[in-house]
């Protein structure tokens, strides 16, 4: 949270309609929602005459930064009231208590009828903002001695499938050769999730015997700052994520499928014995006992 005031408020549109019963502030809406429109925002000052301070147009999923345009004020006003305007329909949120220092304030990832607050910039201070995107990549190789021809090769990150073949129906992949694809996603950094992030190849050569490899990884990222009001404030976030995903898997089709990895490699043999054994073990015990253990 700020301790002062926020300079600027992010929330992102997802046409969601006014809940039955808001507790903190008042929601009324007119027909439905489309995915695009335009968002109003109101403050009222001492006189009670609204003033407009902030206009943008809106799209489904897309984030809004919400800023004092008045040149007279830095930051955006305690209480602020929202029109939202769509071709199908309206919605006013009114009475939304952005205040830092009193009053209930707003909380993070929450929705505010079609608004969810998922951001926000304190004075002086970096942007806090509750989603991040996350470059995934993924690898396979070649290490037979034929060529291959991978039928399938693709990326899932959170349920979200991305076909790296870029719909081809097969990539021909000589000895040694490495194929790699990506893709971006996007994460939230304000819940604690584990994310699923699984890699799969199909590949078969002149045998027509085929083969499959799997990966999986698993990460999460740690929230920021505090999710639920706390005794003491808590300390100021960061603007990246704490925790970045491991490694790139490397995908290597083999001429059979292969084992499921285990969690940690296992420790390859040496290639021969030792020259010669290791000494004989000594006749009589050690000259004195250890010391008693503290």
């Amino acid at each position: 949270e700020c301790k002062e005031c926020a300079k600027q408020v992010i929330f992102r549109y997802t046409q969601a309609p006014c809940p039955l019963e808001p507790s903190e502030y008042r929601c009324e809406q007119q027909g439905d929602l489309s995915p695009t429109g335009t968002l109003i925002v109101r403050s009222s000052t001492a006189s009670g005459a609204a003033e407009t301070i902030f206009t943008s147009n809106v799209s489904l999923g897309v984030d809004i930064v919400i800023v004092d345009t008045r040149e007279r004020f830095d930051c955006v006003p305690d209480n602020v009231d929202i029109t939202i305007v769509t071709p199908t329909g309206t919605q006013v949120i009114t009475n939304l208590d952005t205040n830092c220092g009193t009053g209930n304030g707003i909380d993070l990832m929450i929705d505010y009828g079609s608004l969810q607050f998922t951001g926000y910039t304190c004075d002086g201070e970096d942007t806090t903002n509750c989603f991040s995107e996350i470059l995934f990549e993924t690898c396979a190789e070649n290490e037979g001695t034929v060529d291959i021809f991978i039928e399938s090769f693709y990326l899932d990150v959170i349920g979200q499938k991305t076909d790296l073949l870029n719909g081809n129906p097969e990539l021909t992949l000589g000895p040694g050769q490495v194929v790699c694809g990506a893709t971006i996603e996007e994460v939230s950094r304000c819940e604690e999730v584990v994310y699923t992030v699984t890699s799969v190849v199909e590949a078969n050569d002149t045998s027509s015997k085929g083969c499959e490899d799997e990966l999986e990884l698993q990460f999460s990222i740690l929230p920021p700052f505090t999710l639920t009001p706390s005794a003491e404030p808590s300390s100021t976030p960061t603007t990246n994520p704490t925790a970045s995903p491991t490694g790139i898997p490397s995908l290597v089709p083999t001429g059979s499928p292969t084992a499921p990895p285990t969690g940690h490699p296992s420790t390859s043999p040496t290639a021969s014995p030792t020259a010669s054994p290791s000494s004989s073990p000594t006749t009589s015990p050690s000259a004195s006992p250890t010391s008693s253990p503290t």
